[in-house]
């Protein structure tokens, strides 16, 4: 669950305050410069939490019908969908977007959908990834799953399988996510 704008701002003013807000116009010691740090990592996780609320899936496949079928079946759910036809256009989307979760397609005409997997791995850590593919073998799934995959479908995929296993990886994200919370407010705990 996101935190409320009121605790947002409750958190701005409790940490923000004493460093962004002291009113004196002086240069910034590197201990301070450090804890400026520590404070925007804090507000980068917030933030996140707060996009969190909406969850929004890429899909990347070179078959406009998957595409347009999978973005159908997603959107019933009320999840926000993007689509993008090779691993280019998915590169530039996950770099000017967030995305809870993607769903790659193995071979596109540019490139491995594993080879995606890493840059996404590089760009968005926290991003889900789930390969989907109908060129299935052992060693494609171990070689996804061993990559980061967090998931690896056949095609073709029934639709109730697919809703499963998107709703199972976020999930599994809004726990992760919960940790962090757990983190941030053990740092609120001890800093007062």
């Amino acid at each position: 669950m996101a935190p409320t704008c009121d605790a947002f701002i409750n958190i701005m003013q409790r940490f923000a305050c004493p460093i962004f807000c002291c009113g004196v116009r002086r240069r910034l010691t590197w201990l301070e410069i450090g804890e400026m740090a520590r404070y925007i990592r804090i507000i980068e996780i917030l933030l996140r939490w707060i996009a969190m609320d909406t969850k929004n899936i890429l899909i990347v496949d070179d078959d406009k019908t998957i595409l347009e079928g999978f973005k159908a079946l997603l959107e019933t759910k009320k999840y926000k969908v993007s689509t993008a036809e090779n691993g280019r256009e998915a590169l530039e989307k996950i770099s000017n977007n967030f995305y809870n979760l993607a769903l790659l397609d193995l071979k596109l005409p540019d490139m491995e959908g594993t080879d995606l997997l890493l840059e996404f791995r590089q760009l968005k850590p926290a991003i889900k990834t789930v390969i989907i593919t109908g060129y299935s073998t052992r060693e494609n799934a171990i070689n996804s799953l061993n990559l980061g995959a967090n998931g690896y479908l056949e095609k073709p995929v029934m639709p109730g399988k697919l809703l499963a296993v998107v709703a199972d990886k976020l999930s599994e994200q809004e726990t992760e996510n919960k940790l962090y919370e757990d983190t941030v407010n053990e740092l609120l705990r001890s800093r007062t």
